[in-house]
């Protein structure tokens, strides 16, 4: 018999057909973790609108990236696992801004590198036109 047309159940206890994998896991505790600091630039570069959040219009036209692309990037920015290189390089010729303006790795245990504590005394570091 295939292994098609075996039952599912003894599919799934037999060893030879269970991909052989060491499990990987990734925590903010054992590796840190990257903080998108999209917002911070936004409102440093001025793109705001009467609330003083970042204007997503403004930042849509400068970047040409989608509406809903950028409404969870502005929204969420705790919740992104991933950004494509294409969508960091659209975003840093629409800001005019650095790379390394947008993101901003946390060590593990949330001690502050050199660079985090130079954003904490001047949130605009680098941005001045």
């Amino acid at each position: 018999m295939t292994d098609r047309r075996r039952p599912l159940e003894d599919r799934l206890t037999d060893n030879r057909t269970l991909p052989k994998f060491r499990p990987l896991v990734h925590t903010k505790e054992r590796i840190g973790e990257v903080k998108l600091r999209l917002v911070e630039v936004a409102i440093a570069k001025g793109i705001v609108n009467r609330r003083g959040t970042p204007n997503r219009r403004q930042i849509q036209k400068a970047t040409g990236m989608a509406a809903d692309t950028l409404y969870y990037l502005l929204r969420h920015p705790e919740l992104t696992d991933r950004v494509h290189f294409r969508t960091l390089a659209k975003l840093c010729h629409g800001l005019q801004c650095d790379i390394s303006d947008l993101l901003e790795y946390i060590p593990p245990g949330g001690g502050p590198t050199p660079l985090s504590e130079q954003y904490k005394s001047n949130p605009t570091a680098g941005l001045e036109e």
